[in-house]
């Protein structure tokens, strides 16, 4: 034990240095102009190296003590891991001194301001080379521990489990957090913000002197982006104590349609990719139930995941721009956030309703929010907590105007430099930068003000634009989309196109992509690939000033350049209704209308006779084939979704607009190799989750909400109740994806209410029982469904209910006649799955109705045996004690099962 505190001692050592590192390099970056950009670099390896030693200090801690944890530790430590890091860490500390100190002497010597030393540029990568293979050493050492840890007694990790519950926790591929957030940080002038994160406020925030929640508000373009990305930064050079962890997210309004989901699986990921607690937690849960996490499955495993913690630090940038074609976007987004910060008892949260467990003593969270002003966020979420309200418009205005004066300066000389911008009168800098601060009040009007500035070629010309620059965004994007039609009117189609596209996109578009979509003519059967632009940035040239790019590596389909709109106010001109009264009115669209044309135009491209062809057995010839295919992934993945978003208004669908490209789809006996290859190509999605459904079309609409798909499938059905491929029937996708609606129309269509699955034998109530789908377990309570029918390990729908915690679906099958203390084959109760998932109140609510706090399972385990330490009490109190050895019975049962192992699977598994 003595050696292992040791290392714990040594562990936080090297985190106190880094901490240092951090703080003063990143202080060193800030103020210093043109220092070598590999710094940035070797600090952002140096904070994820703080994310590895922030792991073996968990490993180390008391309560993570095992003989696994303790080999692995004892082996770093006598091969000299530890030292060699504190050697490595300190050599990073004297090379950041010396480009201090050679700062200073270029500071002096006018002759030396112009390039930094080649010695020092050589010590930084040195560096860089010696702390990635220290990460990669520790990175290997932890997966190898965590191996050990969960009884995988190998050499080497199984990176196929890690992956299986990385893809489990985050299916989405595009949610490039950190990408953003370097983006950001990239774009970010030196100094900028500092004044926040120096702030007595902002301090006083983080060590809980003042408000649980930090609203910063703004106008549109004011930085809040950038801000919400230093606060990120330097919140990450804090959290160095074990029971310390920060979490972010930056909303989008390009995939606002999934906001809630989206944000949860993203803080999801970073909680099991920073603790080997977590991790654990992730993994036992989905060997469990390896299906995709609803919304409140996803609330019950972030709330797990908090509770290893004494501080959580929430951040979520651009809260505002949530709230896309279904309006329940934002309030569900606010739910969660209100839920983490134990706001409301019981907030609404869709297709979920878990009770939030109050308040617990020593335990701290934090929300950062930036947004627009929103009277919904400061009613449901700033007037129910304790806020502190920062408004960069007023407030913080000389601050931000400061920051806004140094990004115009140094942008205004970046373009000169560049040559982008050329005068011939000098004196005209000073006149663009303050006609540029005295017009733009914020960073996204200044820069497009500069971009105007930036397509002048004479002084004379020059001086004419800074008299007539737009005023206003609505009138700048305008200006923009005007002169676009001016100079380019025989595309006003494509570029219309290529604005829906971006406006309406429900993933990453890459330039390419963008190239092949909008290629395709309404009469096109197959794909004309000498219609595609050879130079796919010639597609977006002409709308260059709305759009930006980056650079990825992870899109499955190219790995290539995205395009996105600039910022959320250009969608909302083009969707809006002043843009009706401009000279760019040709350009405006609903979403309505957008959404019906990007579902129209991925099932036209389904139905291509590319596709009429075999899935290739080859991986590569598949990658091939998507790479060939640009928009095949894209169109694969979301024409359903679209196609649901475009009847949100009327609650209909126009069939007959899409039928002539659906027939692959309705009727797969027609074209079976299409279909195939569409399923083929879901199976690619992380953890196959996009192909769930796939094994019959009526299935994949219930999933999806396509009523009128429905309908027209229904008919053909010989039987409402039968089995599909997947042991599936109607009724059950409509309960495990939470459609009421189909639901009841089902059930009026004559679907038997108990029919369960072939695999499980599931009922209907079961799977709504263990999602917490309240209202769909109350609809099939009133038709009939039996609360005490049994899957095949013996589980009853109240028992599944207590394994998700809802404690209204419990109340609702309590008041139905279900047995509180129903066991499964293995003597497993409905509290030892409350308790072993940590659910308080439903554990609570259960002892309440009488369950038997000492239950002995089949193999020995009580109640007891199962809690964690702050819910121990609550089994005590009620009679629980420890469970008994029962080996000896167990290598019995197992020989008698002769090898039939899966017979006796546990109920929490089946």
């Amino acid at each position: 034990m003595a050696e292992i505190l040791g290392i714990a001692a040594a562990a936080i050592q090297l985190t106190e240095l880094t901490i240092k590192i951090l703080s003063e390099g990143y202080a060193f970056l800030n103020k210093t102009a043109g220092a070598p950009t590999e710094i940035r670099q070797l600090l952002t390896e140096t904070a994820a190296l703080d994310c590895l030693l922030g792991r073996l200090r968990d490993l180390s801690h008391p309560t993570n003590s095992a003989p696994a944890n303790e080999n692995a530790l004892l082996r770093l430590k006598e091969i000299g891991v530890f030292d060699e890091c504190h050697n490595l860490l300190d050599s990073i500390n004297q090379t950041l001194t010396s480009l201090r100190r050679e700062d200073g002497e270029r500071v002096r010597n006018i002759a030396k301001r112009l390039t930094w030393s080649l010695r020092a540029q050589k010590e930084v990568q040195e560096s860089l080379d010696r702390l990635r293979r220290m990460k990669e050493t520790l990175s290997t050492a932890l997966e190898t521990n965590t191996a050990l840890a969960v009884d995988r007694i190998e050499t080497k990790v199984n990176q196929t489990d890690w992956q299986r519950v990385f893809s489990w926790v985050c299916p989405v591929t595009h949610l490039q957090t950190q990408d953003t957030l370097q983006d950001l940080l990239s774009r970010r002038h030196p100094g900028s913000g500092l004044w926040l994160i120096e702030s007595e406020a902002f301090g006083n925030w983080v060590n809980d002197q003042s408000g649980e929640l930090l609203w910063i508000t703004g106008l549109p373009g004011a930085g809040k982006s950038v801000l919400c990305a230093t606060a990120v930064e330097a919140l990450s050079s804090r959290m160095h104590l074990p029971g310390a962890i920060m979490v972010y997210f930056f909303c989008s309004f390009e995939e606002s349609e999934k906001a809630a989901l989206h944000f949860l699986m993203s803080i999801a990921a970073q909680f099991v990719s920073r603790s080997q607690r977590c991790f654990d937690i992730a993994s036992k849960r989905q060997k469990d139930n390896g299906f995709s996490l609803t919304i409140g499955e996803y609330i019950a495993l972030v709330e797990a995941f908090m509770n290893e913690y004494h501080q959580v630090f929430i951040v979520v940038d651009a809260l505002d721009e949530v709230g896309g074609m279904e309006n329940n976007d934002k309030e569900t987004f606010v739910a969660v956030l209100s839920r983490f910060m134990r706001i409301h008892a019981e907030p609404t949260v869709s297709g979920n309703r878990p009770t939030a467990s109050g308040r617990q003593t020593g335990r701290s969270r934090k929300l950062l929010v930036t947004s627009r002003e929103d009277a919904y966020i400061r009613t449901q979420l700033a007037n129910e907590c304790k806020c502190l309200l920062w408004k960069l418009d007023s407030q913080q205005g000389n601050r931000l105007h400061a920051d806004l004066s140094q990004f115009v300066w140094a942008e205004l000389h970046e373009r000169l430099r560049s040559k982008r911008i050329r005068v011939r009168d000098p004196a005209l800098v000073s006149t663009i930068r303050e006609h540029v601060l005295r017009t733009a009040g914020t960073f996204l009007q200044a820069n497009l003000q500069l971009d105007y500035i930036t397509a002048t070629r004479t002084d004379r010309e020059l001086r004419q634009t800074l008299q007539n620059l737009p005023n206003g965004l609505n009138a700048t994007y305008e200006r923009i989309l005007v002169s676009a039609l001016q100079k380019y009117p025989q595309r006003t189609s494509e570029m219309k196109q290529v604005l829906q596209w971006l406006a309406v996109g429900l993933m990453p578009l890459s330039g390419r992509t963008l190239a092949e979509v909008t290629s395709i003519d309404p009469v096109d059967t197959a794909l004309d690939f000498e219609a595609i632009v050879t130079d796919p940035y010639d597609v977006v040239a002409p709308l260059v000033q709305l759009v930006s790019y980056y650079q990825t590596s992870r899109y499955p389909s190219d790995a290539a350049t995205i395009v996105q709109i600039h910022h959320a106010t250009v969608k909302e001109f083009l969707t809006g209704p002043d843009i009706l009264a401009t000279s760019a009115s040709v350009f405006h669209f609903s979403e309505i209308d957008a959404h019906a044309f990007a579902a129209e135009k991925s099932l036209q491209y389904l139905a291509f006779s590319d596709f009429d062809r075999p899935v290739p057995e080859d991986p590569r010839g598949f990658e091939a084939l998507l790479s060939q295919h640009s928009f095949l992934y894209y169109a694969a993945m979301n024409w359903a979704t679209h196609m649901r978003l475009c009847s949100l208004s009327s609650g209909r669908i126009d069939m007959h607009r899409f039928q002539r490209h659906l027939s692959w789809f309705l009727d797969p006996a027609e074209s079976p190799r299409r279909y195939r290859l569409w399923q083929a190509v879901l199976e690619t999605s992380p953890g196959m989750a996009a192909a769930r459904h796939t094994a019959a079309p009526i299935i994949y609409a219930i999933a999806n909400d396509l009523h009128v798909v429905v309908d027209a499938l229904l008919p053909t059905l010989d039987d409402v109740d039968g089995y599909f491929p997947d042991g599936s029937t109607c009724l059950l996708v409509a309960a495990i994806v939470n459609n009421v609606r189909l639901a009841r129309h089902l059930l009026s269509r004559g679907a038997g209410v108990d029919v369960p699955d072939k695999m499980r034998q599931l009922t209907p109530l079961h799977v709504a029982a263990e999602h917490g789908s309240e209202e769909m377990v109350e609809l099939l309570l009133e038709h009939g469904a039996s609360p005490f029918a049994r899957s095949d390990s013996g589980t009853t729908p109240f028992y599944r209910a207590a394994r998700d915690g809802s404690t209204r679906t419990l109340r609702l099958l309590h008041d139905a006649g279900s047995e509180v203390d129903a066991t499964t084959w293995d003597l497993w109760t409905p509290l030892m799955e409350a308790v072993e998932n940590g659910h308080r109140e439903a554990i609570k609510l259960l002892l309440s109705w009488g369950a038997d706090a000492g239950n002995l399972s089949k193999f020995g385990i009580t109640p007891l045996d199962l809690t964690s330490k702050d819910l121990a009490p609550l089994i005590v109190e009620a009679g629980g004690g420890p469970g008994e050895d029962l080996s000896d019975e167990l290598e019995h049962l197992i020989d008698s099962l002769e090898g039939n192992h899966e017979r006796w699977q546990p109920a929490r598994v089946g």
